[in-house]
């Protein structure tokens, strides 16, 4: 009785002693209070004569450890922070940076604090923050939305941290370089082209975020190591990986989401086994003698990317509405098989640097740019692949050589069903390839592209060229070359490229707008021979009409008309 008698005489007094309370509301007429951090308090768009108009008066006024309150309102300013100091916002949906050059905020101190703000109006190749060469800041609670790049740019900063904060609308959410340790966490990123875009940067946190909706990536990690993404949410975008070496492909990636299906990443294994498993997107990274088959993947980034592995087999997938279908990525030996990839923003098939590899039996449709593109890419072999309706067909781009695309079935393609720009010693082989909508069946461009043979396909209905060629060497033969809207075959110096030396020998010309035409350099020394034209029936030299550059500067030119000749036309159509 005695303790409860006590207890309640020190409640009373307890409460009759008087509490010290802190409105920043309250203090809106104040100039500056002590904070709790030992600094000064100042205010910015108060009503009182003692506030500051401005964030950047505010700030220029401040010392280090100092805090900076800001009233609700629009200020149109692009601040400097050169200084350790606290940035508070009244309400972070009505207290707003509007950049007025550049950036909202360009962070050059360090162990800033900056919180409740939306951020907007960051212009072209500029951002809504800039966080350059500066290390333990803290930004939190804050919105970027419609900035004109990024949200947050990180250049040579480490170990600061983006918590909770909502990035809308940008082209890239957050960007890193050349930024190590730092943390991105429970943050929303949505609605931009990439979410987060690290590059050459190492040792870095992704956890706990929502990132959705990008056009691009979720998250893109380039030339960068050991960076951690794990527990975060991904919807209609998922993960790239991109380098030049393996380290760059090995991070800490789990836990993760896609659609509601895991996101798969596996490195340095050997003899998986993936197959009729549920998966929003798989990476596989330095793997061996493995097995990807019997996978529905829908609404990610990139379907399947392969990095640095050899003899895997992906077959029998259905890969949809992803940024790109499958990335190969200095990968050799692998198979390619069955499978079934549609309506991809980039590629549906992409090789690079990636040597003997078979593409065989794959229908790609409807992707926006090519069905199939290798780079830097040698001895693979394209086969018996249907390509239809892509933004273009097979493409055989820089430094690919020694392909073989033989087989394919190839129509109803945008710019091109087969095109060499760049690559040496390719075979083109007994392809159908019809009814490209605004270019050409087939093409080779580049003065660099050399030596490849187009041979025994059926080149028809395309609505403009049937084979258009540039380069120097290559050999054209035995092809029906049939119903081309504009010209069958095309020999062409298009912006000052070389089209010489090569051969158009035993093909079948045959009722094509115009079946043979050039613009070519003089003394380009190609050749025709022993073609069948549909329009000649005599045994003399067939002329070709065309037009010959006598002279040729950067966007000017002196053209006369030329005539080339098949020198023995054939009277009857091959077989």
């Amino acid at each position: 009785m005695k303790k409860a008698i006590i207890v309640g005489i020190v409640l009373i007094l307890l409460s009759s002693i008087p509490v010290n309370t802190y409105s920043y509301e309250k203090t809106k007429e104040a100039n500056f209070m002590n904070g709790s951090n030992n600094g000064k308090t100042l205010y910015v768009g108060g009503s009182g004569p003692n506030n500051y108009t401005s964030i950047q008066d505010a700030i220029n006024a401040a010392n280090n450890g100092d805090t900076i309150f800001v009233y609700s309102g629009t200020y149109n300013e692009s601040v400097i922070i050169n200084k350790s100091i606290t940035l508070i916002g009244e309400n972070g949906d009505t207290t707003i940076i509007h950049a007025e050059k550049g950036y909202a905020i360009n962070l050059t101190g360090s162990l800033v604090n900056i919180e409740n703000f939306t951020i907007i109006n960051g212009r072209w190749e500029d951002a809504g923050m800039i966080i350059y060469k500066s290390m333990n800041n803290l930004i939190s609670h804050c919105k970027f939305y419609k900035n004109e790049w990024s949200g947050i740019e990180i250049y040579f900063s480490n170990k600061n941290r983006i918590l909770n904060c909502t990035f809308e609308s940008n082209i890239v959410g957050i960007e890193l370089r050349y930024s190590f340790n730092n943390i991105v966490s429970n943050c929303s990123i949505s609605h931009g082209g990439d979410g987060i875009n690290i590059m050459f940067s190492d040792s870095n946190t992704i956890s706990n975020c929502r990132i959705y909706k990008n056009n691009w990536d979720g998250v893109s990690l380039e030339g960068s190591s050991n960076n951690k993404v794990t527990n975060n949410v991904f919807v209609s975008n998922g993960i790239s990986i991109g380098g030049n070496k393996p380290s760059h492909f090995i991070h800490e990636i789990y836990n993760n989401t896609i659609n509601g299906l895991p996101l798969i990443y596996i490195k340095n294994e050997n003899n998986i086994i993936l197959k009729n498993v549920k998966a929003g997107e798989i990476i596989i990274v330095n793997c061996r003698y493995s097995e990807i088959r019997n996978i529905s993947i829908n609404n990610s980034g990139i379907g399947i990317e392969i990095a640095y592995c050899n003899n895997i087999i992906i077959s029998n997938c259905n890969i949809s509405n992803t940024y790109e279908g499958i990335l190969l990525l200095f990968s050799s030996n692998n198979i390619l098989s069955n499978n079934y990839i549609s309506q991809s923003n980039e590629s549906g098939i992409s090789l690079n640097t990636c040597d003997n590899n078979i593409i065989i039996g794959n229908r790609v449709a409807n992707t926006y740019n090519d069905a199939i593109f290798l780079w830097d890419s040698c001895y693979n072999n394209i086969s018996s692949n249907e390509i239809t309706e892509n933004g273009g067909g097979v493409l055989v781009f820089s430094y690919s050589d020694y392909n073989i695309v033989y087989g394919n079935y190839v129509a109803k393609n945008n710019l091109y069903g087969i095109s060499i720009q760049g690559g040496s010693f390719n075979k083109v082989m007994h392809n159908v390839v019809r009814e490209s909508k605004y270019w050409c069946g087939i093409s080779t461009a580049k003065s660099w592209t050399c030596n490849n043979i187009i041979s025994y396909n059926e080149v028809m209905y395309n609505n403009w060229v049937g084979i258009e060629i540039e380069g120097a060497g290559n050999i054209i033969c035995n092809n029906n070359i049939s119903h081309n809207t504009q010209c069958g075959i095309y020999l062409s110096s298009f912006l000052g490229t070389d089209c010489k030396r090569n051969v158009i020998k035993e093909n079948n010309f045959i009722e094509n707008g115009v079946n043979a035409e050039f613009d070519v350099k003089l003394l380009s020394l190609n050749i025709w021979l022993r073609n069948y034209w549909s329009d000649w029936r005599s045994f003399f030299p067939k002329p070709i009409h065309g037009k010959c550059i006598i002279f040729s500067m950067p966007m000017f030119r002196i053209r006369i008309p030329w005539l080339n000749f098949d020198w023995m036309p054939s009277l009857t159509p091959y077989k």
